[in-house]
């Protein structure tokens, strides 16, 4: 699996990720994908193949909804619960349960046009 981290997540949980072998990268990281829409973020990650993961479950969650109904595929999003992973306060949970899930999800595809809320997966 392949992640993309969406704007309001810290870029160091990308590196964190890739320093236990996993590609990720983070909007932030990248001057081509800062500053786009909801909608046209979710569009590159479908096409680069990549899950976004966001605490933005009132834009995305609709956004994956549209793109089922007129049968475009996306490539998955991991929603993370500010109440159990704050913004700002909660990045080593995140790397950590992250990295958990693409371990036991390792299939480019593996979440192929699915949401989901990250958990402890150990």
């Amino acid at each position: 699996m392949r992640l993309v981290l969406d704007e309001h997540i810290d870029k160091a949980i990308a590196a964190d990720l890739r320093t236990r072998g996993h590609d990720v990268l983070a909007v932030t990281e990248d001057d081509d994908l800062r500053g786009l829409t909801d909608r046209d973020l979710l569009s590159w990650a479908a096409e680069a193949g990549r899950a976004i993961v966001t605490y933005n479950v009132r834009h995305f969650g609709p956004l994956s909804e549209e793109r089922q109904a007129v049968g475009e595929p996306y490539a998955g999003l991991i929603f993370l619960s500010a109440k159990r992973y704050p913004q700002g306060r909660s990045s080593g949970a995140v790397a950590r349960d992250l990295s958990d899930l693409m371990k036991a999800l390792p299939a480019r595809d593996a979440l192929a046009d699915r949401s989901i809320w990250l958990t402890s997966v150990s």
